[in-house]
């Protein structure tokens, strides 16, 4: 089964081209997921800590939910704000 990705808050102030390199990069994450096996601690690890992936300048903070295989953005900090 495929990770989906779920973005909460919603990203549509975000660019376009900025939001497409986003998933781009959300997706590779998610195959990569997918070779882990179950119970690995690399997993738990990932699962217990807020990942970040950053794009021209744009932040988004995501966690990985293995059970529900759903990769979810929880944050968006824009180029203008150091957080």
């Amino acid at each position: 089964m495929a990770f989906a990705i779920v973005f909460e808050p919603a990203i549509d102030q975000v660019p376009v081209g900025v939001r497409t390199t986003l998933r781009d990069r959300l997706l590779d994450v998610a195959s990569v997921l997918e070779t882990i096996p179950p119970g690995s601690v690399v997993m738990d690890s990932m699962e217990q800590s807020p990942m970040q992936l950053q794009v021209e300048g744009w932040r988004f903070r995501y966690n990985v939910d293995r059970r529900n295989q759903r990769l979810r953005v929880t944050e968006v900090i824009g180029p203008d704000r150091k957080h």
